[in-house]
């Protein structure tokens, strides 16, 4: 077994004032991703910083404070962090390869014996005294290149994977609010990518008058949807939680809308839009648009969604944003042909399916790093 200090340095090199050492970045723990070892975020020294801990690339960055949030990083520029944050780096590489040591520090082992020396109750912090004394079995240093080899490239699959994600979610916002914004009754931009007129909601489909208050049973079969479940572009039925029959929905005059039905939220979070698959009723808190001949469902779920800004400015200016029927009615949007719909709704729900598909991959990446995890360092 080994200690961790005798194979690890904390580096306490401290810089009094970075600006004027030319070191242009800082960190704190709300830079660093839990489970992410890239820094994919900081601070801008010029901006103004308290921050005196010197970090160089290559150097591990570990959270000290609520350790339980699994906060470690690999520095990949030079700059100063945060006080809450240690700076480790490998004692001898020829005994401990440096590019192993976040490894180490991403482990379960490590990780559980840090929050367990940690102090504090409202903001638990352990420190290097306790961390020094943490004792593990060290491989090798041909074996610490096998695992360091095969840890590295599931961390870059996932690392890419997120990229793909990003660019995705970027490119799926980018098209919204820069094609399907609209400000004043007017594209935000004044360059437009189609010919396109401008209706007002009430005018292709005027909205639903909203769902009623929580019926007093919920025995059916009918999904009853809160502005909680709508959480995706396309509503799974499956996934809401209360279900509700026609005879208890009746009571309390709620609506029932068929498939193709678009569910806007009108309080709070305005503008989350889902498109229905089959029958649902829905609270007070949903407007709900019809499909038309003249609008098809799948533009309309995207179109909605780009108009957040024109929502806030038409809502009724309270503590919590709500839009009304005749908000809703009045809301303006771009109205392209039918076939420019067409094909706009399908890019954006091709763009949709791709970024879930990365999503999921991530995640099964992610499962596959803590099951190496797991039998790479129960095995050393």
């Amino acid at each position: 077994m080994t200690k961790f200090a005798d194979v690890v340095t904390l580096n306490t090199s401290r810089i009094a004032d970075p600006l004027a050492a030319g070191i242009e970045r800082f960190v704190g723990l709300e830079h660093i991703d839990p489970d992410d070892l890239h820094i994919s975020s900081w601070g801008d020294v010029a901006d103004g910083t308290t921050f005196t801990n010197h970090f160089k690339p290559g150097q591990v960055l570990f959270g000290k404070r609520r350790a339980y949030q699994r906060k470690v990083a690999v520095a990949d520029f030079e700059g100063v962090c945060s006080g809450d944050i240690y700076v480790f780096e490998s004692k001898d590489p020829d005994k401990l390869l440096p590019e192993l040591l976040p490894f180490i520090c991403q482990s379960e082992g490590f990780y559980e014996y840090a929050v367990r020396t940690s102090a504090g109750s409202l903001s638990p912090r352990t420190n290097w005294k306790h961390l020094a004394e943490y004792e593990f079995p060290l491989p090798p240093i041909d074996e610490q290149r096998r695992i360091t080899k095969l840890l590295q490239a599931v961390e870059e699959a996932i690392n890419s994977h997120k990229r793909l994600e990003a660019s995705s979610d970027n490119l799926n916002k980018s098209f919204l609010y820069r094609w399907l914004s609209v400000i004043d009754d007017k594209f935000e931009f004044d360059e437009v990518p189609h010919e396109s007129s401008f209706y007002r909601i009430g005018d292709l489909t005027p909205c639903i008058v909203p769902g009623r208050t929580k019926p007093k049973a919920f025995t059916g079969t009918l999904p009853w949807v809160t502005i909680a479940d709508i959480n995706s572009t396309i509503l799974d039925s499956s996934q809401v939680e209360h279900k509700v029959s026609r005879d208890e929905l009746n009571k309390v005059g709620g609506k029932i809308v068929p498939k193709d039905t678009v569910l806007l939220t009108c309080v709070g979070d305005l503008g989350v839009t889902s498109l229905t698959l089959g029958d649902v009723s829905f609270n007070q808190q949903i407007q709900a648009f019809k499909s038309t001949e003249k609008i098809i469902p799948e533009y309309l779920v995207f179109a909605l969604r780009a108009q957040k800004r024109q929502m806030l400015s038409r809502a009724a200016q309270t503590t919590i944003p709500y839009l009304n029927k005749a908000n809703c009615d009045a809301l303006v949007i771009p109205y392209p042909s039918k076939d420019v719909q067409v094909q706009i709704g399908n890019f954006l729900l091709r763009l949709e399916k791709t970024s879930k598909s990365v999503k999921k991959r991530i995640e099964a990446l992610s499962l596959l790093k803590k099951q190496l995890f797991s039998e790479i360092f129960k095995n050393l």
